[in-house]
């Protein structure tokens, strides 16, 4: 094999496929890049696979002589990260893999090409969605997904159709989000639980895609349920995760409010990340609600305190409630929209934040929501 190939797209195809590539491979193969030269149609695919997640990328290159390089996934990203603006030059003989750019050249051990297993085939589609809002609803949704692996289910965001949207969904027990974004329907339903960390890779792309093809297969021949996403040069198959998300989770987000908070977004992020930094780990940040203003407050026993009052629209009695304050930083900068409305429900109850362009309006069906218990509490 040998193939010259522009840094820059070189860059963008390791990116892709190492990212997918697992901290601590079972099996040192696992580890690797797979490099695919195809002098016929003058194109360069790079894959990974760890047995549950598969990425794969196709780019155009120069190869002169067609062929496999199975090579470091790891070291190839580090490299590449270092090399100048300069072509690179990519060769491969029986056992070692050679890479030239500029005045730079690197020798890698070829790893077996005979152990690496076998890549899966993109499930079929199941529908079509815009790139920017499926990558920006990803992201939004993903930030409530827990990264606890005792309970994988709620490490993941679950995709569920309709026949004109698709709604995401996840929750980590103490905070939740959700969301729907337009659906072109191409074949069947959709209803799926995907690791978060593979969505976070998907949104990544999908940012500067123009469509996305989510792709689904209840039931591959292996007996395994797969997920896949279309992005053009890029596709991405994935298990899905085992369990399911609480059941009733939807019905938290149409409790009638009794207080309703409307503030601007910004001032509102900015005061909490001020108060977060005197609040003591495990303590919460409270937020008094008074007529016309919230006022953020948190401590660190008697060595620091601090409070921080903002204007702000209140419908309903004063009262105090209490926030985990990392929770309550995510969310805000999760939430779209000029001013931020929270909607409390009671004691014990979640918290209901919801973004909205005008202070006095109300939010449009089918937006983004993202739900916080108060300290103390967990959703059922």
């Amino acid at each position: 094999m040998k193939i010259l190939i522009d840094l820059a797209k070189l860059s963008e195809a390791v990116a892709w496929v190492a990212g997918v590539l697992p901290a601590k491979p079972f099996v040192p193969v696992l580890s690797a890049v797979l490099i695919d030269a195809d002098k016929e149609t003058q194109m360069v695919k790079l894959a990974a696979f760890d047995y549950e997640t598969s990425a794969t990328i196709t780019v155009d290159a120069q190869v002169d002589q067609p062929g496999q390089a199975l090579i470091s996934g790891r070291l190839l990203a580090d490299l590449v990260r270092t090399l100048p603006a300069l072509p690179v030059t990519i060769s491969a003989d029986k056992d070692t893999t050679h890479l030239v750019c500029g005045g730079n050249q690197f020798n890698m051990q070829m790893l077996p090409l005979d152990e690496y297993p076998a890549l899966p085939k993109l499930p079929e589609a199941a529908g079509r969605v815009p790139g920017d809002l499926f990558a920006k609803m990803a992201g939004q949704v993903g930030v409530a997904a827990s990264r606890d692996e005792l309970v994988p289910a709620y490490m993941g965001i679950k995709l569920e159709s309709t026949p004109r949207r698709l709604k995401l969904s996840a929750t980590d027990r103490y905070r939740a989000a959700t969301g729907t974004i337009g659906w072109e329907p191409i074949g069947g339903e959709v209803s799926m639980l995907i690791p978060a960390r593979v969505m976070r890779e998907v949104a990544k792309a999908a940012a500067d895609t123009d469509t996305v093809e989510v792709c689904f297969d209840a039931k591959d021949k292996t007996g395994t349920s797969l997920a896949g996403f279309d992005l053009g040069s890029r596709q991405l198959t994935t298990r899905l995760l085992d369990g399911q998300l609480p059941e009733g989770l939807g019905r938290l987000f149409k409790v009638p409010a009794t207080v309703k908070v409307r503030a601007s977004s910004s001032e509102l992020l900015a005061a909490t990340r001020r108060i977060k930094l005197v609040a003591e780990r495990n303590t919460p940040l409270r937020m008094v609600i008074g007529v016309g203003e919230v006022t953020l407050q948190a401590s660190t026993g008697d060595l620091a305190s601090g409070t921080a009052t903002i204007e702000a629209v209140v419908d309903g009695d004063t009262m105090t409630v209490s926030f985990n304050p990392q929770y309550l930083e995510d969310a805000l900068g999760a939430i779209p929209g000029r001013y931020t409305l929270l909607t409390f429900q009671g004691p014990g109850k979640p918290c209901l934040m919801q973004g909205i362009d005008q202070i006095d309006a109300d939010p449009e069906g089918g937006g983004y929501q993202h739900m916080i218990m108060l300290m103390g509490e967990h959703l059922n």
